[in-house]
C-alpha cells in the first residue's frame, strides 16, 4: 500500500515485482536487485543501502536520500536526479551515465568504471565537475 513504513530490511531481490507504493520507507536495506523494477516511488527514503544491480532501472526520482550505499550496478541509468544524497558510497559501474546531477552528495566513494564519462573524463576532470555543480565525493573517484 501507499505511505509504506518498513522498521528494518526489506528484501525483494530476485522477485517478479515490477513497482513500489508512493511514499515508502525502509529504515534498514532495500534490496531490489535482479527485479523488473524500472523506476522508483516519489518520496522514497532508505535508511541503509538500496541495492538495484541488474534492475532494468532507467531513473530515480528527484531529492532520493540513502542513508548508506546505492547500488546500480549493470542498469539502464544515463542520468542522476539533482540533490541526490549517498551515506555511502555510490556504485555506477557498467551503467551508460552520460552526465552527473547539480548538487550530488556522496560520502563514499564514487565508483564510474566502464561507464561513458570514465572513458571521457579523468578523475580530477569529475571531481571538478562535481564541484562545480555544488557537490561533493568524499573519498575516492574510481574510473
Amino acid at each position: 500500500p501507499d505511505n509504506l513504513q518498513v522498521g528494518g530490511d526489506l528484501y525483494l531481490n530476485n522477485t517478479p515485482i515490477t513497482s513500489l507504493p508512493d511514499n515508502l520507507q525502509v529504515r534498514g536495506d532495500l534490496d531490489l536487485n535482479n527485479t523488473q523494477i524500472t523506476s522508483l516511488p516519489n518520496n522514497l527514503k532508505v535508511g541503509r543501502d538500496l541495492d538495484l544491480n541488474n534492475a532494468p532501472l532507467t531513473s530515480l526520482p528527484d531529492n532520493l536520500k540513502v542513508g548508506g550505499n546505492l547500488n546500480l550496478f549493470k542498469t539502464k541509468i544515463t542520468s542522476l536526479p539533482d540533490n541526490l544524497q549517498v551515506g555511502g558510497y555510490l556504485n555506477l559501474r557498467n551503467t551508460p551515465l552520460t552526465s552527473l546531477p547539480d548538487n550530488l552528495q556522496v560520502k563514499g566513494f564514487l565508483s564510474l568504471n566502464n561507464t561513458p564519462l570514465s572513458k571521457k573524463y579523468s578523475e580530477d576532470e569529475i571531481r571538478k565537475m562535481i564541484e562545480d555543480k555544488g557537490g561533493r565525493v568524499k573519498r575516492n573517484i574510481y574510473i
